[in-house]
């Protein structure tokens, strides 16, 4: 769009980076962003229209674009400033969002294309951005934690937790629930689900979404749900707390019914997503927020009683809810075949696993390592409380943390920060939030800001047909 001086101030080319800057990624996919440039090579507007960044991020990431970009010039692009990096603040340099830096790196990358495109419709010089470095974005913290992650995983499951010594196991969960979980939050969860199902992979631009989705499918493939049993921060922390020896273990019909829960959760998300393609159904997930600080209230409270319940019932999560878990562990029936992991005792195991093909095998080792927690229901709690309390206990947390799933399922709201492209012209009113999907367009509101000079009328200099015909 082309703004008229006479809308107030001095004009200037609002641009979208969609035809642009198609190829620029962040977490979840490419960013839409539109900027208005002033004649004086300025930035006047920069707005996020469209997102498929983590939900608790996006909004981080629409204020960002505005108090960081607007009112800067155009001139000299703009770049992700290091700790201790040798550019100096006023050329350029920005800070990245607190815990998205691949979000951030993405949004000024995208800023930068946008902008240089406004700049030379208006005449404007502006220095060319240097072409991004993909070896400099695999120097992440995150991602360089997931990889050694991974192949300390690997190296671990194969040669050193098979040998009966619990501790080295318990020492690499505890170091992952610090370091991946509440320093780093790389955790897993349905919103990668989601970003698979939306065709789009991880790319290699997204090397913390990449390292960890394609590190925890493949190693699901070889060995079974590893990611599970070492890596995954909740599981962990999960498994921390059963260390106190307070585990029961319920009847094995009631349990057997349990095992089956985080199959319907996962059939009916993938149910819901097929129909609706809404990000409301990733909004309950505590694998997704509880690390990061931003949890809703709700969500964290789902988070503390499943941590709660796990003290009495092993890993209660992972083996009854957990959806990411139900995926890896049907990976997991290609593992089994294929007889690459360490066999184990199954004869031992007391959390309901009966063979080397059976998906609900945690890895956990505890047949090995002869450190049952629940076998035979012992314990200081379970040996005062008789079975039928210990089920019904089991069944009341259950149908609880259910019940709490669907109601923040229900009332999350999938909207996608964003506004339209007569907001960045200063219009003052926001449009309807952009969400991704087609929208009418409300033409008597386009015709009036047109006769008020606050849009041209003038074709759009940069367009996409839709079926063939012209907008």
């Amino acid at each position: 769009f082309v703004v008229s001086p006479s809308a107030g101030g001095q004009g200037g080319v609002i641009v979208g980076s969609a035809t642009v800057a198609p190829d620029v990624v962040g977490y979840g996919g490419p960013l839409g962003i539109v900027v208005m440039v002033r004649r004086d090579g300025t930035l006047s507007r920069v707005m996020l229209v469209e997102s498929n960044e983590t939900p608790a991020y996006a909004g981080d990431l629409a204020s960002w674009l505005e108090s960081t970009f607007e009112g800067r010039s155009v001139i000299d692009p703009f770049f992700l400033r290091e700790p201790g990096g040798g550019r100096e603040d006023g050329d350029g340099g920005v800070d990245a969002i607190t815990g998205a830096t691949i979000s951030s790196r993405a949004g000024v990358e995208t800023v930068n294309r946008t902008a240089a495109a406004g700049a030379s419709l208006l005449g404007i010089a502006s220095r060319e951005a240097p072409p991004p470095d993909l070896a400099a974005a695999w120097l992440d913290p995150t991602a360089i934690y997931l990889v050694v992650a991974f192949v300390l995983a690997v190296t671990l499951h194969l040669w050193v937790f098979p040998r009966g010594n619990p501790w080295p196991r318990r020492a690499f969960l505890a170091a992952n629930l610090v370091v991946g979980g509440f320093v780093l939050n790389a955790q897993l969860s349905m919103d990668h689900v989601a970003r698979i199902l939306s065709s789009s992979w991880p790319s290699l631009w997204s090397p913390v979404a990449f390292a960890l989705v394609t590190g925890a499918a493949n190693l699901a493939i070889a060995f079974g749900p590893v990611y599970c049993a070492y890596i995954c921060p909740f599981g962990a922390a999960q498994e921390i707390l059963s260390l106190a020896g307070l585990c029961t273990r319920p009847r094995a019909t009631v349990e057997r019914r349990g095992r089956y829960v985080r199959y319907v959760v996962l059939a009916i998300f993938l149910a819901g997503w097929a129909l609706t393609g809404s990000s409301a159904l990733v909004a309950a997930d505590p694998l997704l927020l509880f690390f990061s600080g931003k949890a809703p209230a709700a969500v964290l409270a789902i988070a503390v009683a499943a941590l709660a319940v796990s003290i009495l019932h092993f890993r209660f999560w992972c083996r009854t809810f957990c959806p990411v878990g139900a995926i890896l562990s049907i990976g997991g029936r290609i593992g089994a075949a294929l007889r690459i992991a360490p066999r184990k005792r199954y004869e031992a195991c007391d959390l309901g696993a009966t063979c080397d093909r059976d998906i609900e095998c945690l890895h956990c080792n505890r047949c090995l390592t002869g450190s049952t927690i629940a076998r035979g229901r012992q314990g200081p709690i379970a040996s005062r409380i008789p079975a039928w309390g210990v089920d019904a206990f089991f069944q009341i947390a259950a149908a609880a943390i259910g019940i709490a799933l669907v109601v923040t399922v229900a009332t999350a709201s999938p909207g996608e920060p964003g506004a339209s492209a007569a907001a960045a012209a200063g219009d003052g009113e926001a449009g309807e939030v952009a969400t991704g999907k087609p929208r009418d367009v409300d033409m008597d509101r386009l015709r009036s800001l047109i006769g008020q000079g606050k849009l041209s009328d003038e074709e759009a200099l940069y367009w996409e047909a839709v079926d063939g015909r012209k907008p």
